[in-house]
């Protein structure tokens, strides 16, 4: 069961110049373009109706231009192919850190009858490799009902759970144990860019997996997480 309106993933780049400054936006929206992605106005229906699209070049542009100005109301990114839609938006939450969340509806992942739940989550985990290969990532992970780690946790490198999707970006890696962590068992453990994503559980993407989370925690960290049954409980 999803606990939210959308299931995101959210990542973090330190890298200088900026993701925006050095054009990798631009290029991250030219990858889902070129996969069969539209830009469209917001979470419009019907998707395919041709005025909900951005199809120009101008529009494209303007689209990155607001996408990248942390002061503009409508700065968030809407792509969509059928069946799927997903969303992109920036923030800066410190100075020199640009804080990215890949997120989607939690009734367009499951379906109008909640039976594409792991078809649409496979999709999800498609489109956010396709981003961390192209913006440079600290690190990242995808949280459903828990909280993600406060970005000064990030950057001081205090990660101390495993989520329902993890990447440790290259300098990252040296903080936690490599070779561990690249035999951790998974539904997805690969290199992806310059560092490693871990999803432990497919199913925990889109509904409760709590026994997939607690190996995966008990394997890493040495403990077990509480359920999110406990913590509601709690």
């Amino acid at each position: 069961m999803l606990h939210g309106d959308t299931i995101d993933f959210v990542g973090y780049s330190t890298v200088q110049p900026s993701i925006c400054e050095s054009g990798a936006l631009r290029l991250l929206v030219s990858r889902y373009l070129n996969i069969g992605y539209t830009l469209t106005k917001g979470l419009p229906y019907p998707f395919d109706d041709p005025n909900n699209r951005l199809i120009t070049g101008d529009e494209v542009d303007q689209a990155i231009r607001n996408a990248c100005n942390f002061s503009h109301r409508r700065r968030t990114l809407h792509f969509w192919r059928a069946p799927f839609a997903f969303s992109v938006r920036l923030s800066q939450p410190l100075t020199g850190v640009i804080e990215w969340t890949l997120f989607v509806q939690s009734d367009t992942l499951l379906g109008l009858d909640n039976n594409l739940g792991e078809q649409n989550a496979a999709e999800f985990m498609n489109v956010v490799i396709v981003a961390l290969e192209t913006l440079p990532t600290y690190y990242g992970c995808l949280y459903t009902s828990q909280n993600p780690p406060s970005v000064e946790d990030v950057i001081r490198g205090v990660v101390s759970k495993v989520y329902p999707a993890n990447y440790f970006g290259d300098s990252f890696l040296g903080l936690v144990e490599r070779e561990k962590l690249s035999g951790m068992p998974a539904w997805l453990n690969e290199t992806v860019g310059s560092g490693r994503l871990v999803v432990p559980s497919i199913k925990a993407l889109y509904a409760d997996d709590d026994l997939a989370l607690q190996e995966a925690n008990r394997y890493l960290f040495g403990r077990v997480e509480p359920s999110i049954a406990d913590e509601q409980n709690d």
